[in-house]
């Protein structure tokens, strides 16, 4: 987690500093319309800004895609762990069924045997 937590603090570092210059660049840019600069200068300098202000929202969109690809790693792990576990708990479950099943008595269905009731004469004896 260690990395995530270094990535999540540069992601906001270079979130602050790229506030930051384009606060100093818009308070430049007031300066020199106060200093009557004409419009095209101010404009001119401004476009020359932009350019400097890219491999900063560079970097910046590189953090967060690194930041986006961990987080959905965990989140695949998570599940991953979650689908084991699961599949434990119904295995164990299938298990205890089947030692069940096998703990029943057996029960056996046996042929229906009827007698002749005995009256007393021996050679209606069996």
């Amino acid at each position: 987690m260690r990395v995530k937590e270094d990535l999540l603090s540069a992601y906001k570092k270079i979130c602050d500093i790229s506030k930051t210059l384009e606060a100093s660049a818009n308070l430049v840019k007031d300066a020199m319309l106060e200093a009557e600069k004409s419009f095209e200068e101010v404009k001119g300098w401004s476009h020359a800004r932009k350019d400097d202000f890219v491999p900063i929202h560079k970097l910046r969109s590189r953090l967060k895609d690194a930041l986006s690809k961990l987080e959905r790693q965990e989140l695949h792990k998570r599940e991953e762990d979650w689908f084991k576990k699961k599949l434990e708990l119904e295995m164990e479950l299938e298990k205890k069924k089947a030692e069940q099943e096998m703990a029943k008595p057996q029960s056996v269905k046996l042929q229906k045997y009827t007698t002749t009731p005995f009256q007393g004469d021996c050679k209606d004896w069996l």
